[in-house]
């Protein structure tokens, strides 16, 4: 029998009914796994009557987030498991025999796998949504419904781009190590991203923790946006739902893409060496320049010598798994010598380029920004109390300073002393912090901030090490020059 839309076959009905005789037990075991994390974790965890502690609240979601971690691993193991049939050659010739169109074929697997995650999944996620219910948990239908679907539409994201790589590889090996590899780029990217962006532009603080490129790296990192999401979700915490929309398109992509593989796939490429662009082509590369990015964006001669000789090394066992064989062709010495050159060229072209600008990519929108400085020297402390700046000729005045520090280092301005450190945060109308920086800078410039924080009240304190029995007092506009002109 057979399932069709018109005159053309969408499903094959039997092979989906094989396919769920052959895996009746890992479907139960599915079943009992999420029946032990959600609702029965959730009965043991959830107190209703402290959801004021933190650890509480969290606690009684804990089987949840078990589940999720779950439902990440099924995503590999899934299409891993369902397509090994076209990784060997015996059974890929027996199955691709069958009297199965191959897009009717990739359809029935797609489903009967997308089936063997949701379903248990929704059935324990619902009994655990009961047991919240039951035992007075804050349950609120609309987050727990959104929790549901999205965390599906992820599902299917993860076990779509793990299935085109399972299709693009040879064999099953291949299809482990590149699944693992494209799981870890996102956050190898992001390190490396964060690490040259610190070390050439000026000011902008904790790109580690700044708030696009974190975006970017819980948003497209296999293993973790799917947690981050969900749980956010869960917890009625804040969400953009367009985010949905990309993962929408996400998954129609790699959908897409794998079924067109699968159709056109040469079955006597089974058990052969994975030779496609998109694994280990692309991937050797990407990882070698990353990861020379971020270990020598900032290193002396010395150690990005040894670091790039390191980094070689890697490369040449990486690429002698991939060809199965220990050699090196002079297109992959090549690459490697064209990756470790555009990894020097592109700081010193960002540097002069883009980056003084994204030092100067104030916070348009903000309600208003906190200042704090702090001066030191073997003769000298002084420290401001965090001022709170809301006036627009005041925010003039720091903005001002700020576009003087930015174009002074990249002008090379030398500055004769930098005893002192300036932090500035701008924040939302919640209290919410938008951005933030840093800037060493000299006694010169810092007496413009102590300036300002003594005209809105703001106590400065001082400690003056050339006075015996030095002990620390309450700064003075009178003062101020006297202890700025210590060096």
């Amino acid at each position: 029998m057979r399932w069709k839309k018109g005159d053309i076959e969408v499903m094959n009905k039997n092979y989906f009914n094989y396919l769920v005789t052959q895996n009746k037990k890992q479907l139960l075991v599915l079943f009992l796994l999420g029946f032990a994390f959600v609702p029965v974790i959730t009965m043991i965890n959830v107190d209703p009557y402290n959801m004021d502690n933190p650890y509480s609240y969290g606690s009684s979601l804990s089987g949840f987030i078990l589940y999720s971690v779950l439902l990440i691993g099924l995503t590999y193991i899934v299409p891993l498991f369902n397509y090994r049939f076209i990784q060997y050659k015996r059974s890929c010739d027996t199955f691709l025999s069958l009297p199965i169109k191959r897009e009717t074929l990739f359809n029935t697997v797609t489903v009967f796998s997308l089936a063997l995650m949701y379903v248990p999944y929704i059935i324990n996620v619902i009994l655990g949504a009961i047991v919240l219910i039951v035992k007075g948990y804050p349950f609120v239908i609309g987050s727990f419904i959104a929790y549901l679907v999205i965390s599906l539409l992820l599902v299917s994201v993860l076990y779509f781009m793990n299935t085109l790589i399972v299709l693009k590889c040879n064999n099953s090996i291949d299809s482990v190590i590149c699944m693992i590899g494209y799981s870890l780029l996102p956050v190898v990217i992001y390190l490396a991203f964060a690490e040259f962006m610190d070390m050439y532009t000026f000011g902008v603080n904790g790109f580690y923790n700044f708030d696009w490129p974190q975006s970017i790296h819980t948003m497209i990192a296999s293993t973790g946006f799917f947690l981050y999401h969900a749980f956010s979700i869960a917890t009625n915490q804040a969400f953009n739902y367009c985010w949905c929309v990309f993962y929408l398109a996400l998954g129609l992509v790699f959908g897409a893409w794998s079924a067109i593989t699968f159709v056109k796939r040469n079955a006597e490429s089974s058990e052969q060496i994975s030779d496609s662009q998109w694994m280990y082509r692309l991937l050797i590369p990407l990882y070698a320049f990353f990861t020379l990015t971020f270990f020598t964006v900032s290193a002396g001669m010395s150690d990005t010598i040894i670091t790039v000789i390191v980094v070689f090394i890697i490369y040449s066992v990486a690429t002698f798994i991939a060809n199965r064989k220990v050699a090196l062709s002079k297109w992959s010495i090549v690459a490697f010598i064209g990756v470790v050159i555009i990894t020097k060229l592109a700081g010193s072209v960002f540097k002069h380029t883009l980056a003084p600008s994204i030092s100067l990519n104030f916070p348009t929108s903000f309600d208003h920004m906190e200042v704090n400085i702090y001066s030191h020297s073997d003769d000298f402390s002084m420290n401001s109390e965090y001022l709170e700046i809301t006036d627009s000729s005041d925010i003039a005045l720091i903005q001002g300073l700020q576009k003087e520090l930015v174009e002074d280092y990249y002008n090379d301005v030398v500055y004769d002393n930098t005893n002192s450190h300036l932090h500035i945060y701008y924040y939302d109308s919640h209290n919410n912090e938008r951005k933030s920086y840093y800037y060493p800078l000299s006694n010169e410039k810092s007496k413009v901030i102590y300036e300002l924080a003594l005209a809105n009240n703001t106590t400065v304190y001082g400690v003056d090490y050339s006075k015996p029995n030095a002990g620390e007092f309450t700064v003075s506009k009178d003062q101020l020059d006297q202890l700025l002109a210590i060096h």
